[in-house]
């Protein structure tokens, strides 16, 4: 399993258009082409009580 940046959806900006953002600014890496790894889900923290 590959770790992957922490990235935040700016107003308007597509999840593609932020991966390569992100990409750039946290690896200094401009990619050539892009390939889908298919979808993926955000698991959400227990509920604190």
């Amino acid at each position: 399993m590959l770790p992957l940046p922490w990235w935040r959806r700016e107003p308007g900006g597509t999840p593609p258009d932020c991966a390569c953002r992100e990409l750039r600014e946290e690896a200094g890496v401009i990619a050539e082409r892009w390939r889908s790894l298919g979808p993926y889900a955000i698991p959400c923290p227990p509920a604190v009580r």
